[in-house]
């Protein structure tokens, strides 16, 4: 339990103490559903074996993840349209956009 806390209040998702840092409270399972939340898993504060997974991405792994996605959208920046609309698949999101203002946003 001591490394999940050590992470978690790492990337400031638990910001409280615990009494008894042993054991797997609800201030930590707490922290697992925002931590959860933020990397877009499936929230039930479990720390299964998708959201260790995702709690050991490396800093530079994650990193060079953004540093690609940032540049695949400079590749496509100049060819958006006024409207339009975006299916996050990863995300289970859409999005309609025009003029650039968010006009719809839905969970799909």
């Amino acid at each position: 339990m001591a490394l999940i806390r050590e992470r978690l209040a790492m990337t400031g998702d638990l910001t409280k103490a615990s009494s008894t840092p042993e054991v797997f409270d609800e201030v930590l399972k707490q922290a697992v559903r925002n931590f959860q939340t933020r990397h877009r898993e499936f929230v039930d504060g479990v720390a299964g074996k998708n959201t260790l997974a995702a709690m050991n991405v490396p800093v530079e792994k994650r990193i060079d993840q953004i540093r690609v996605n940032l540049e695949r959208f400079r590749w496509v920046l100049h060819q958006i349209p006024e409207t339009f609309v975006v299916a996050d698949i990863a995300g289970f999101e859409v999005y309609y956009v025009h003029r650039n203002k968010n006009l719809w946003h839905a969970r799909a």
